[in-house]
Order: structure tokens, then sequence, then C-alpha cells
């Protein structure tokens, strides 16, 4: 089921007139009544003295038609400006803020390759994400702890300012600069992947305990909220002197799907924060058969990126899954008896060993362009337009890694029996980057109009652009930071077209030859 209604008004103030709509919109996702709004509203008009003024903005709620027990979109934005207009041109400023949730669904289990469908206990509307849960994990570069909710999705806030001027200078000269500052601040609490887990597989336990955590015992699988007892899992000393795993008994659910199995989820956690000034300036100049441009560009960003796995869920196997608690029993391999937290009050473990898997990237990037372009309109039937562009691009900063080690030390805590947080820092490794690269394009064409319904043109473009941010954050180990090289992309085209037009046709053909390339 869907609704929609759109209001459209527009009122009398004096001799001013103010236009605006509001448009709602609302449906349902599931049968289980699971839905979706939004509304959406603009208003401007005149304020007084040629200033003018629009504001609009959206709010949506969003359940998905697979409901996890929270919203899976869930904000709106609201964005704005004013404008004068002068005798000689207009002044522009403009404001935006955004804030918003957005999530998205995991694969559900299935029963065939060939024709797959949902397996038994779940359907298209079934979810494998976690509840919503407040997690606190360690934040092993900067010390203190980190927020982990999945009720937090990707939350996305954006806000800028900026301002758009146009001025006429006269003996038809005309000014140009846009400037904008934008702080945009991505989180992503969002689970990486949902999968199974064996719980009669040593690679299990030792992800979730390290070596030294495994040992001779029992474990034991708990409803985290209501403190049943689903199963219980012996571990005996096996050949090589390493554990095997029997169930001794199971009561979870989800079991004819995967035989002792639970569902995994990690926790990863990943925030980017991007403060960005830019501004671009053009002077154009017209005569009777020319054009002219010219102008420069100056771009400043400053980049700070996360990037970690913070824990593990271990939950049933069905839909709207449960945490599961897990507890063990017995003499580990470093020498602790008794019972052992596996995970924590919540059912969340820890990812154990020596991974070096958070990460940490900083860099400061500047651009600066000039740029000329020329349109020659050499006589009523043929124009030559041609353009150039130089830039020097600068990217300076550093990523760093953190090695965490599990062992008898005991963590946060110090006590060797809660392995949900005997992860601790081992080192933290730091290389630095800074490189500058200069590049010069250019573009030129020629067209030929025959007559108002045809015409020719044929275009030569070699083009360089820098490589982005992502080459130098994928430099983050000691061993490999001496081969950080970035290198410009290349483009060179050849086009040809053809533009036609009859009563009933409207035929553009453009044949081209392109080839891209990377050089120093």
């Amino acid at each position: 089921m869907h609704q929609e209604g759109i209001f459209n008004y527009v009122s009398k103030t004096g001799g001013d007139v103010l236009a605006g709509e509001i448009r709602l919109k609302y449906g349902l996702l599931s049968p289980d009544g699971h839905s979706f709004s939004r509304a959406d509203f603009n208003i401007g008009g005149p304020i007084q003295n040629n200033w003018f003024y629009n504001i609009g903005g959206f709010y949506r709620y969003d359940q998905s038609g697979r409901y996890p027990g929270y919203a899976m979109n869930n904000g709106g934005q609201v964005k704005g400006n004013i404008m004068k207009k002068y005798s000689k041109g207009t002044l522009k400023i403009f404001l935006k803020y955004l804030n918003d949730k957005n999530g998205y669904v995991q694969f559900i289990p299935t029963n065939s390759y060939d024709k797959p469908e949902p397996a038994p206990g779940f359907n298209i509307y079934s979810s494998v994400l976690m509840p919503a849960l407040n997690y606190e994990s360690q934040d092993f570069m900067y010390g203190g702890t980190m927020n982990f909710n999945p009720k937090n999705l990707v939350h996305s806030t954006y806000r800028s300012a900026g301002f758009n001027w146009e001025h006429q200078l006269g003996n038809n000269w005309t000014f140009n600069n846009a400037a904008r500052y934008a702080k945009n601040n991505i989180l992503y609490n969002t689970p990486g992947n949902v999968t199974t887990m064996s719980a009669t597989d040593l690679t299990s336990y030792f992800l979730l305990s390290g070596m030294e955590g495994l040992g001779i015992g029992m474990y034991s699988y708990k409803n985290a909220k209501t403190g049943e007892e689903l199963m219980q899992v012996a571990s005996a000393l096996g050949q090589g002197g390493l554990p095997t795993y029997t169930a001794v008994s199971n009561k979870l659910p989800g079991q004819d799907l995967f035989q002792n199995g639970v569902f995994m989820t990690t926790f990863g956690a990943y925030h980017n924060d991007v403060k960005e000034f830019i501004d671009q300036f053009t002077f154009q100049k017209t005569t009777d058969n020319m054009s002219f441009a010219m102008g420069g560009y100056f771009g400043h960003t400053d980049v700070e990126r996360y990037s970690g796995v913070d824990g593990v869920a271990i939950s049933t196997i069905e839909n709207r899954p449960q945490y599961l608690t897990l507890d063990f029993t017995g003499g580990t391999l470093a020498g602790t008896t008794g019972v052992h937290k596996v995970t924590n009050s919540d059912g969340i473990a820890q990812a154990i060993g020596d991974n070096g898997a958070s990460l940490t990237f900083n860099a400061t990037q500047r651009l600066m362009a000039l740029f000329f372009g020329h349109t020659w309109n050499i006589n009523p039937n043929l124009t030559f337009d041609w353009g150039i562009r130089y830039e020097n691009m600068k990217v300076k900063g550093h990523n760093e890694r953190v090695y965490m080690k599990t062992g008898v030390q005991g963590g946060l805590d110090g006590d060797p029996k809660t392995f949900y947080d005997n992860n601790t820092v081992d080192r933290i490794t730091s290389v630095n980057f800074d490189k500058t690269l200069n590049s010069f394009s250019f573009s030129g064409a020629l067209n030929y109009k025959f007559n108002e319904n045809m015409a020719l043109y044929g275009r030569y473009s070699q083009g360089k652009k820098a490589p982005d941010l992502d080459v130098y954050f994928a430099a983050n180990r000691e061993e490999t930071i001496g081969l950080l090289n970035p290198q410009e992309r290349t483009t060179r085209q050849v086009e040809l077209g053809l533009k036609a037009r009859t009563k009933d046709l409207n035929l553009f053909v453009t044949p081209f030859l392109q080839r891209i390339k990377r050089c120093a």
C-alpha cells in the first residue's frame, strides 16, 4: 500500500508572491505493517529591495521490508539560500545541513544454489541484522573507548556554507566567484558481514580466545537476555595436543540449516571526517565573434579516517537473531582454570590476534589550478574552441596501524579469564608521505554547420588526472610505503561527431577513439 499527497500553495503579501510545496508519502513495506514515510517541503520568494530567499528539506522514517527492530533510514536535511540582485550582478549565500542514518540489509539463508529460495524459518521479509545494543570497545589507537550500536547504521552528517557571486565589470567583462566550506562526517556502525560459525570447530574458538584460551572443559551458550542455556559443547584432548569439540546438548534454532551452528557478526568500525574549502574564480570576456574565459581554482582538504574490527557478536540462526553469551569452564593452555568469559554479558567477543586490523589515515590535500578557454566564431558556419588547464596537487600525511597481542596479560581489566577484552597494544607503526604532482591538460575542437539541420565536429583532447587519496591510504605498512609512487592517469581522445535533424528524427552520432594510460 502506498499513499502520497502533494500540497502546493501561493500566497500574496502586498505585491510579493510566496510559493511553496509540501509533499507527503506513506507506505507499507511488509505484511507485518512495517512502513515508510517521508515529508518534503520547499518555500521561497522575495523579501524586499531585490532580496530573495528559498528554503527546503526533507525528513524520512523507513523501517524497510526487512525490519531488524529499528528504522533502516531515518533522518533528513534542510538547506536554504538568500540572494541579492543589484544593478551589476547577483550575490547568493547558501547553507546546508544533513543528518541522516541509512542501513542496508544482509543476505538471508537460502536452500538452493540453482533456484534459491529462503530457507525454512526465513522469508523475503526476514532480517539477520543484530538487535540494537550499546557496545563500548577499546580505542587501541588513541586510548579510551569507542561506541558501537547497529541502530546507528551509516550515520552521515554534512554541513556546508558558501556563496556564488557574479559581477558585470563593464566592456563585456564578467567576474564570477564561487566558494564553499564543508564539513562531512560519516560513521559506520552497520555490521561488516553476517556469517555462520561452527560450535564444534577449533577455528571458531581460536578466533574468539586465541591459542592460550583453548583448553579442556565445557562451553555454554546462553540467551543473553533471558540467561537460558541453549547449547553445551564439551572439549577434550585430541590428536596433536589440541582440543576436539562435541555438542552435548543443543536447543538452538536454525539447526536444520547448520548443525551446531550460530551466526557470527563482525562489528567493524569506520569513520571518515573531511573538512574542505574550495574556491573558483573566472573572468569572462565576449566580443562580436569571440569569447574568453580565464581563472583559477583552489582546494584544501583535511581527511581523518579510522577503520578497524572492534568486536564479534554471536547470535542465533533465525529471523531477528538474538545475542548469545559464551562461557568456558575448565583449564586453558595458558594455565588458567575455572569459569572463563569468552563474550561479555551482551554476547560480544573480541577478534583475537596480532592482525593489524585497526588503522588510521590522515592526509592534507591541496590543489591549485589555472585555466584558459577560447571560442572563435570564424564565420557563421565554422567555430573553433580550445582550452588548457594546469594543476598542482600536493598530498601530505601519515598512516598508522595498530598491532595487538593476546595472552595471559589480561587485557583492559587485567583478568586473563575475560577473553572479550584480552587484546592489548603490541606496537603502533606510522608511515609518512609527501608527494607533489603537476599536470597539464588541453582540448580543441572544430565545428562546421552545413545548415540548420546538419553539423559536423571534430575534437582532440589530452587530460591528466591525479590519483585520489585511496592510493595514499593503501600504503599503510612499513614494508610497502617505499613503493608509494602516485601516478597521473593520462587520457587521449579523438572524436568525430555528426548532428542531423529532420522533421521526425534527431540524430547524434559520436564515434571516438580513446587511450588511457598512467605515466609518472
